[in-house]
C-alpha cells in the first residue's frame, strides 16, 4: 500500500537514551547469550541497550587489576554501517558525551573496551548503536555485552 514496512525486533521500542532496552546489573551477554538487534524501519537509526554497573574493589591479591566494559557489534547485515557509543549516566547519553566509542567506515564489526577510572563508577551505562548506512526492515546484527567486571 506505499507504507513503510516495521518490523520490530524484542527490544523495541529502543530508539532513545530514555526508552533503552534494560539489560540487568553488570550483565554477560556473550557467547549464546548475545543479543540479537535489528533496525525496524527505514526511519530506525539508533538502538539503545542500558544496565547498572557496579563497582567492585580490587581484589587483595591484584589492587592494581582493574574492572571493564566490553561491547562487541557484529554480523551487520549487507550494506550496514553500524557503530557503538557507551555512555556513563543518562545525562551524559542525552547530550551525546560518550566514553568511549568505535567508529569505523563501513560494515567491519566494532568493540569497545572501557577501564574503569580511579573513582566510583558505579552507574547506569548506556549503549548506543547508531546505523549510518541504508537502514531498511532487515539491518540486523549481533551484540555481545560484558558489563563493570
Amino acid at each position: 500500500d506505499g507504507s513503510d514496512w516495521t518490523v520490530p525486533d524484542d527490544h523495541e521500542p529502543n530508539n532513545t537514551c530514555a526508552n533503552c532496552t534494560w539489560l540487568g546489573e553488570d550483565p554477560d551477554l556473550t557467547g549464546d547469550d548475545k543479543l540479537f538487534g535489528s533496525f525496524d524501519h527505514v526511519g530506525d537509526t539508533h538502538d539503545y541497550y542500558c544496565f547498572t554497573g557496579t563497582d567492585n574493589p580490587p581484589p587483595l591479591y591484584c589492587p592494581w587489576c582493574s574492572e571493564s566494559i566490553k561491547v562487541n557489534l557484529k554480523n551487520q547485515s549487507f550494506g550496514m554501517d553500524a557503530d557503538l557509543h557507551l555512555y556513563k549516566g543518562f545525562s551524559a547519553c542525552e547530550a551525546g558525551s560518550a566514553i568511549a566509542a568505535s567508529v569505523t567506515i563501513g560494515g567491519d564489526d566494532e568493540s569497545i573496551e572501557w577501564d574503569e577510572s580511579g573513582d566510583s563508577d558505579s552507574d547506569t551505562f548506556i549503549i548506543r548503536v547508531r546505523n549510518y548506512e541504508d537502514a531498511d526492515c532487515w539491518g540486523s546484527y549481533e551484540l555481545t555485552v560484558d558489563g563493570l567486571d
